[in-house]
Formats: C-alpha cells, structure tokens, sequence
C-alpha cells in the first residue's frame, strides 16, 4: 500500500477489512479486436463497447458490432459474459458501470471494458459491489495509477493495485440498501423529466411542425405582416462609448435560447447613446443573434428595462395585437424553428441571418389567445423540469456525500 492509499484508508473502523482489489474480486479486460474479424448479427456474437453501456446502468446491445462466431469460438469463449457481471468503461467515458443481465447474454468483452464479479459472496455483497465501482474512494486510487497518462485510461495493471474497504457482511447489506434506495429516488426523479421533455417534444411536433398545419385552424403568414419593424441594431463595435456606468446593450453572445445573458454585458455612455437612439430597445422587443456560435438563439427584452443594441443583434418590433413576442422566441428556439430558420441563413464559411431572412420567412400563427395559452403551459412545463433536475442534482449530492461517509465508516449503520 503506498502513502496515498494509506492516508486514504487511515480512519477506517479498526473491525473492517482493507483487501486488494485481486484478493476479494475477479477482474478482466476484454481482447483488442480488429476490424477484419467483424461479422454480421446472422453469423457473429455481440461484443461491447463504451456506447453499449448507458448512463442509467444498463446494456444497450442495439449499438453493438458483432465478431464472427468460429472466432468466439476459437479464441474467446473465456471473455463471453456472464448474468451478474459488472461492466466499466474504462477508457475515454470513464466510469460508466452497468450490470449484465440474462437479456444481455451472449456477448464478448472488448478492450476498455473490464468486468467484476465477487470471488467469495459471503466477504463481498454483489451490490455493496456495485457502489464501490462508483466510489471516490476506488476512483482517487485509480487516478493516482495512471497520472502522466496523456489520456485517462486505466487497465488490470492499475486495478491489481487498488484496494477495498470491506466492513462485516450484514453491515455491506445494510449500507448497499441505503444507497439503493437513494439511486431509486434519483431513477424516478429521471423519468419524470424524460416523461416532461417528452411533452414539450410532443407539444412541438403538434405544434410548430408545418406539415401538420390545418390551414382551417391556423394562420400561416410571413413575419413581416405581423411585425411592425424588422431591423439591425446600430450600436458600433467601438470601446469609446463603453463605460461601466452607462446603459447595457446587447451582443450576439449575450443571446441565449429564451433567455439573456448578463455576464460579459458591455455598457455605452449616455452621450453615446444619444448619438445613436436608434439603437434603443424596449422591453417585450425579440433579438435574435445574427452570427456567431449563437446563431439564430432567440430571447425577448426583458420589459422592466431599456437597453441598447449592437449590429450583430436582429430587432423584431411586433404588432403585439397579432404575436406574442415570448410565443415567438419559443418557436424560434425549438428545433422545427432553429431548422427553419437556420437553413435560411446566408455565407458558407459562418452562417448569417440579415433582415431579409425575416421577411420571407414564414411561422405557425394561431390566434393571440392560443399563443399566450401555449406560452404558459410550455413556460409550466419548464419550471417543473428545471425543478425536477434540481431535485435530482441534489439527491446526487446527497448521494455523494452518503457514499464518502458509509463507505470509509465515518457513519457507521446499526445493524
């Protein structure tokens, strides 16, 4: 054990276990295969990589290529799977860890996949297992082995040098439930946000999907029919009119889907401003970002404030009888109007949307009261997600902090 691992494992309860990695536990990286021996899902055995193991722990075989059978069996019948393994990416994605089960048999490991399984279940609990896989504790052992590494890539070599604390049997149970019920909670809070973006997606195809627009139920008109003004900010990019102090105006990067960033924001003085009161804008006005990374984002001005505009910003001023501004920037940041409106875009080398593009382009155009309906129950369903995934990256932290302290035994559970 090096002075790492010592001070790593210094506290642990005088009645728990410190065992090498090799003593309590079966390992094995899988072959290097070549391309030469790939085959056909008629004729081949599945073999896994790092894209076939999923965040949520589980085996997708759909993205797996296959090695011709009279290779498997010739040269690697040692390294099928078993029901029970414990796969780890151990390469590129590092740490990905999913449990093999009978739906995922047969198939070959593949180098940068290692698998576990426990040599003696009555000193290792298979499922007190799985969370030392995903420990820190096994994870700073692992990086202390391979620093220097241009990459992060950890093999047997490195593993064969780790070691797991390993507390009394009904206590690894006990400790592996707690965690478990904390993984479940994290699982459910997962499915309602893929169950709540599945909505939104729905809410969009139904929607803002052209091909679906009855043209009974909906107007189908050109932007520049239902816009006031379209025009391009005149704001210059010139630092003699910045100043701290002064009126914010907005640049292509303080453009965010729906939303305006505030870090970086440049100020004008009010002497320049002056100069340039075109520029002005209101709030409820949409800009949409001409150039850059940002290219086609959309966000309302916020409507307590008055700001500037720079050259690389789009102005929308619309009839608000006729178009909710918030409706609109959400129908430009969906993926059916970032489709529409980015195909649109002019110059090869780095797209760029001009007031041209907004007057032929065309948008789903229901009625005043239908948009702002739509705009609230998207808006709802937004702040339940955004909800959601807090509740989640909590619940994650929790879990960190739970693992660091039942693991190392400076909370010990009753039994």
């Amino acid at each position: 054990m090096n002075n790492f691992q010592k001070t790593l494992f210094e506290k642990v309860p005088s009645d728990w276990d410190v065992s090498l990695v090799p003593d309590v536990c079966f390992f094995q990286e899988g072959p290097g295969l070549l391309r030469k021996q790939f085959g056909n899902s008629g004729n081949g055995i599945p073999f896994i990589n790092i894209r076939c193991i999923k965040e949520d722990g589980t085996i997708d075989r759909r993205v797996a290529q296959f090695v011709k059978k009279s290779e498997v069996e010739a040269k690697y019948k040692h390294f099928l799977l078993e029901e029970g393994d414990y796969v780890l990416s151990t390469s590129g994605t590092l740490g990905r860890l999913a449990l093999v089960k009978s739906k995922d048999v047969p198939m070959l490991l593949n180098t940068s996949v290692i698998r576990f399984r426990s040599i003696d279940e009555e000193k290792l609990d298979k499922q007190f297992l799985r969370h030392l896989l995903k420990s820190s504790l096994f994870f700073d052992q692992l990086a202390a082995e391979s620093q220097g590494s241009a990459q992060v890539n950890v093999g047997p070599t490195h593993i064969q040098k780790c070691y797991f604390v390993l507390p009394p049997l009904r206590e690894q149970e006990s400790i592996a439930n707690i965690l478990d019920s904390v993984d479940k909670v994290i699982e459910l809070t997962e499915k309602e946000i893929s169950k709540l973006q599945d909505l939104k997606k729905g809410i969009d195809q139904s929607i803002f999907n052209l091909k679906n627009i009855d043209d009974k139920n909906w107007k189908y008109e050109s932007t520049i029919k239902v816009a006031k003004k379209v025009t391009v900010g005149h704001v210059g990019e010139t630092a003699s009119g910045y100043s701290e102090e002064g009126i914010p105006f907005f640049r292509t990067g303080n453009v965010r889907p729906g939303y305006i960033n505030y870090n970086n924001m440049k100020f004008i003085t009010d002497e320049f401003h002056n100069k340039l009161s075109k520029s002005q804008l209101f709030g409820g006005m949409v800009l949409i970002s001409r150039v850059g990374a940002n290219l086609g984002m959309a966000a309302t001005v916020p409507r307590s404030i008055e700001v500037a505009n720079c050259a690389n910003v789009l102005v929308i001023h619309f009839d608000e009888e006729k178009v909710l501004p918030e409706y609109f920037c959400y129908y430009v940041n969906s993926n059916f109007g970032q489709e529409s409106l980015l195909e649109r875009s002019i110059g090869s080398a780095q797209g760029v949307i001009n007031t041209k593009t907004l007057e032929t382009w065309s948008f789903p155009l229901p009625t005043l009261d239908e948009q702002k309906a739509i705009f609230e129950f998207v808006t709802t369903v937004d702040i339940s997600i955004q909800k959601k995934t807090r509740k989640k990256d909590n619940l994650i932290n929790i879990k960190k902090g739970l693992m660091q302290d039942l693991l190392t035994g400076k909370v010990r559970v009753n039994i």
